[in-house]
């Protein structure tokens, strides 16, 4: 659970991705461009999510992690691609590598998405995406997000 401060956070992400706190996992868009988004997240050693997560040695979790870089693609998306009345969500995750630990210390540190698009069909976007913390590379994967109009999803649920 991350429990944002709001007043770090950059109101264009509410606008492009559906997620709220406490699962919002992107506070600043940092940079946009036509192929790639780095967006960050400002990471306080308060976060609930370090008492439940090996509290003796606090870990933020590897789920989240891609998460944040799952939410990064979506508003990369919503900005550059999104059509009407369409919704993304992650469809395939082909790899992540999780290869330095992300460890809360007394300052306000920053996660650091890095995502860019490497495939772009119709209905199908593949991106190649890494986590910069504290200098370093912390995670790094490709995974796929989907594009489907609402009304043929909702079709789909029926």
């Amino acid at each position: 659970m991350i429990i944002l401060n709001e007043d770090l956070l950059d109101k264009r992400i509410l606008e492009a991705i559906p997620h709220r706190s406490p699962f919002l996992l992107v506070d600043k868009i940092e940079e946009l461009k036509e192929d790639i988004v780095i967006t960050s997240l400002t990471i306080d050693p308060s976060y609930p999510v370090f008492k439940g997560h090996f509290p003796q040695f606090p870990i933020y979790p590897g789920v989240l992690s891609s998460e944040g870089l799952y939410q990064s693609s979506g508003i990369f998306y919503y900005f550059n691609k999104v059509k009407d009345n369409t919704r993304t969500g992650v469809i395939k995750n082909s790899t992540m590598n999780y290869t330095s630990a992300i460890i809360p210390n007394n300052n306000l540190d920053k996660i650091y998405y890095h995502v860019k698009l490497i495939k772009d069909n119709k209905f199908l976007c593949t991106f190649e995406g890494k986590i910069i913390y504290q200098d370093k590379v912390a995670v790094e994967g490709t995974w796929d997000i989907y594009s489907m109009p609402n009304k043929l999803l909702q079709r789909m649920a029926k």
